[in-house]
């Protein structure tokens, strides 16, 4: 049995009075104190050297008020074995779309199946749904994104930021596109599709 058939899943639970917005700064020496930090020190960890590339530093109070936000999903759930915390991820769905979103795992857990399994979950919902599955990454992320195009992911569309990234679909369930956001169908009627691409996207903030 490897370690992807040995997780499980539970809804993150934490409190917001016990987040210290204001000491933003957490040692990674220092123990947890709930599955915020948890998951924002593996999230730290996962992209802090894709973000200074972008921004020069790690901007710790930034990217812990974007992470904050984006935890408070009702989606989140945490990654554990032998309850231990390993990660976290999201399966949202959305009006047009299924986003899989901040998935982040312990690097020593990395390369074992995990992100796989946690695609296909995300893969049978939007087949279940009948939309399509889609998710973003840092353009500047080079070993996610070969992950990702290996396994059916194609980008379709660069958001410019900052912190530039690319949304990428998986090609299976594109079947499941309406008219409007299918990038062929703009293209033959002058259809620009950015902005068509935009309106169905909440503002719910996906891994940056």
């Amino acid at each position: 049995m490897g370690l992807a058939d040995k997780i499980e899943f539970r809804k993150a639970l934490f409190n917001l009075s016990e987040i210290d917005l204001e000491n933003l700064s957490i040692d990674r020496h220092e123990e947890p104190k709930n599955d915020f930090e948890i998951a924002y020190c593996i999230f730290r960890d996962g992209v802090r050297e894709q973000i200074k590339e972008f921004y020069g530093e790690w901007p710790e109070q930034i990217r812990r008020k974007f992470f904050l936000k984006g935890f408070q999903d009702p989606t989140m759930q945490m990654i554990t074995i032998d309850n231990e915390v390993i990660g976290c991820f999201c399966i949202t769905e959305q009006e047009n779309s299924v986003i899989l979103q901040r998935m982040y795992l312990k690097e020593e857990f990395q390369g074992e199946g995990i992100g796989l399994k946690l695609m296909n979950m995300a893969l049978e919902k939007a087949h279940e749904l009948e939309k399509p599955l889609e998710l973003e990454v840092l353009t500047n992320n080079k070993r996610a994104i070969k992950v990702y195009s290996e396994h059916g992911f194609e980008i379709f569309n660069t958001l410019e930021r900052q912190n530039r990234s690319y949304e990428m679909r998986h090609k299976d369930t594109e079947q499941y596109l309406t008219p409007i956001f299918n990038r062929a169908s703009a293209k033959e009627n002058d259809i620009k599709p950015s902005k068509a691409v935009k309106s169905k996207k909440d503002n719910t903030p996906k891994t940056p």
